[in-house]
């Protein structure tokens, strides 16, 4: 018998899309890339997403380790995610991120694989999500959904980051704009009923 969860696996998909996925990192991306190749542009891409990906999985499972031998209740587990889902959702809708101003490149250097991951798209809520959906997992086919979905967004970032150009035309940025509100949007709502079913569990 399959255990019960509350959130699906195409919630899951749109959590990791707002949290680890492309919209927080195009426009810094963008910054960061505009004296480089097609080329280059291309290696960043996938090694950032690559070790993203790996180092998300890492954080992941050791969190899930810590959790288990902490053994706090799933209520409690499902609480503070969902206060984290409505925390970010709310940066979200109410404050969005504005543009980074431009920035002298030469006094900077030039963007890496490693450098890219840890600043655009590896984020504290983003790997705070995946340790609490990972510690809430009781199968390995739960785990493997998380994972799944996981390679889904960083492939997202991967094609992003190597589209970047074209992406950040005034049409695909108005449009990525909106979807973030709307994402948003869902997120809290799904946020708030995760709050209201743990404090329901809790209580009962």
């Amino acid at each position: 018998m399959e255990t019960p969860y509350l959130i699906s696996s195409t919630q899951i998909l749109t959590l990791f899309f707002i949290m680890l996925g492309p919209m927080r990192l195009l426009g810094p991306f963008l910054q960061e890339s505009k004296s480089l190749t097609k080329s280059q542009i291309h290696d960043i891409a996938w090694r950032a997403a690559l070790i993203s990906a790996v180092a998300l999985m890492i954080c992941g499972y050791i969190g899930k380790i810590l959790l288990d031998n902490w053994s706090i209740p799933i209520p409690i587990l499902n609480l503070t995610s969902g206060l984290i889902f409505f925390i970010v959702a709310m940066t979200l809708i109410i404050k969005p991120k504005a543009p980074p101003p431009p920035s002298a490149q030469a006094s900077e250097p030039a963007p890496t694989g490693l450098s890219t991951a840890l600043k655009m798209v590896i984020t504290p809520y983003g790997a705070a999500i995946l340790i609490g959906l990972l510690a809430l997992s009781k199968e390995p086919a739960r785990d493997q959904i998380i994972l799944i979905n996981l390679v889904i967004v960083m492939f997202l970032n991967y094609l992003a980051m190597f589209f970047i150009r074209q992406i950040m035309g005034k049409v695909g940025m108005l449009i990525m704009q909106l979807l973030g509100v709307v994402l948003g949007v869902l997120q809290a709502a799904l946020a708030l009923n995760m709050i209201y079913l743990s404090i329901k569990m809790l209580t009962s």
